[in-house]
This record gives structure tokens, C-alpha cells and sequence, in this order.
């Protein structure tokens, strides 16, 4: 009998998760469908550490990214390095198809992000500023780096996400940061 409830019970469990699974992931051909472009894409991540503070800053356009990285010190940031790189159809996609999941789940729920540290000294939680255009309106969301880095709800999930679609996109590190404080290169 004990038995019997445990494998009921597993399996209510289970179909909870592949569903609530399928609802969060936006598939290539739903994407396709629903015609959205989004446009102005830009990132800034900034976040300090025992020895430094590093930000990264990019903007995407439809072929080029551009990406600005560096230090900052005394509340400027310093590049070290600047370039663009061209940006594949592949990649592109890639980018806008996360943005349509964040856009998504941000227009399902009514969403309070961390406030956002200012990106320097260890025990600040650092600041990520991403911002797109879709049919001229403009959208910000301004939060913390350790708050996507670690993400518990699916709107961090979503936002994390595109971050990493959008450093992935270069194909290299160009200041030598392959983990921004806990946001890879997928």
C-alpha cells in the first residue's frame, strides 16, 4: 500500500516537472512563429573581487557584437579592451530566441529584480544593467550580477540565460574572463 502511494506520488511529481519544464523553454519554431525582433541589445556586467573590479560591456547589433572590458577604478571604468566581432546568423538567432524567453516570462509575472551593488569590492553583489528595444519601446532591467549568477526563479533562469547567449556569441574571452563571477560562456 506504501508502495503504491510512493509510486503515485512519484509519478504526479514527475509529469509536475517535465510540464513546468516545457513551459519555460522556448523552442527555435515558437520563437520563428511569433515574428519578434528585438533591437539597441546591450549588456553591462560590472563586479569587484579581492584584487580587482571587472566589468564587461557589449552591444549587439544585427551582424556585430561589440564588446568593451576592462578594470574600474575609482568609480570609472578603464578598458583594456575594445572590438568587434562579427556576429553568425546562428548566434544572432541564438540571442534573440533567449531575449523572446526573458520577454516571456517577464510578461507572465509582475517581477522584482535584486537592487544591484555598484560593481565594486568583494562583498558588493555587482551590477548588471541589460537593455533591448521591441517596437520602439525601450526596456531596462537593472539588478545584481550575484543575483543572475545564481538564479532562483525562472526570470533569473531566463535572464541568465540570455547574458550567456550574448558572451558566448564572441567566442572569445576577450579580457581573459571566461566565468564572469559565476556567468560562463555556455
Amino acid at each position: 500500500m506504501v508502495i503504491r502511494n510512493l509510486k503515485k506520488c512519484f509519478v504526479f511529481i514527475l509529469c509536475f516537472l517535465i510540464s513546468s519544464c516545457s513551459y519555460s523553454k522556448v523552442d527555435d519554431e515558437q520563437f520563428k512563429e511569433s515574428g519578434i525582433k528585438f533591437e539597441n541589445i546591450g549588456l553591462y556586467l560590472g563586479r569587484g573581487s579581492l584584487s580587482q573590479a571587472d566589468f564587461e560591456q557589449y552591444r549587439v547589433s544585427d551582424r556585430v557584437i561589440y564588446v568593451e572590458c576592462g578594470v574600474m577604478k575609482h568609480g570609472n571604468n578603464i578598458p583594456q579592451a575594445q572590438r568587434p566581432f562579427p556576429l553568425s546568423k546562428e548566434d544572432s538567432f541564438n540571442i534573440q530566441k533567449h531575449i523572446y524567453g526573458l520577454y516571456e516570462a517577464l510578461a507572465n509575472t509582475k517581477f522584482k529584480f535584486d537592487k544591484p551593488g555598484i560593481g565594486r569590492g568583494m562583498a558588493d553583489p555587482g551590477e548588471l544593467i541589460f537593455d533591448f528595444s521591441l517596437n520602439g519601446k525601450f526596456y531596462k532591467i537593472h539588478t545584481s550580477v550575484d543575483s543572475v549568477s545564481d538564479p532562483s526563479t525562472l526570470v533569473e533562469i531566463k535572464l541568465k540565460q540570455t547574458v550567456q547567449s550574448i558572451r558566448s556569441a564572441t567566442k572569445h574571452s576577450l579580457c581573459g574572463l571566461k566565468d564572469f563571477y559565476g556567468i560562463n560562456n555556455k
